[in-house]
């Protein structure tokens, strides 16, 4: 079990807005000591993540160049939830992508 939060959020601004996140400021005070602080929140879309397993019980990745690495990265089949679409029809959409192959076969 997750202790309670020990603090309040006494205010919250928007730091940046983006295209695909944005980044609010909450200004916390601790319930015991009084002390403030500020917490950094990374708001994301709505997105759906796949973990296939193929008939022969491989994992099944995605290669793809990530920018904030500068190189290419395997990751699980993912994408954004486009508005009014269903999750699962958003997850299979994203099984459907060339760059889908089997990796990592089962231990």
């Amino acid at each position: 079990r997750l202790p309670d939060m020990n603090y309040e959020v006494t205010g919250s601004s928007s730091a940046y807005k983006g295209k695909i996140l944005n980044v609010q400021v909450d200004e916390i005070r601790y319930t015991e000591s009084g002390r403030k602080s500020r917490r950094e929140v990374v708001v994301k879309d709505a997105f759906a993540m796949v973990i296939p397993i193929d008939s022969n019980g491989n994992l099944v990745t995605v290669r793809q160049f990530r920018h904030p690495f500068m190189q290419t990265a395997v990751s699980f089949p993912a994408g954004g939830i486009d508005a009014g679409e269903d999750p699962a029809d958003a997850a299979l959409r994203e099984l459907e992508v060339p760059a889908v192959m089997p990796t990592f076969p089962r231990m």
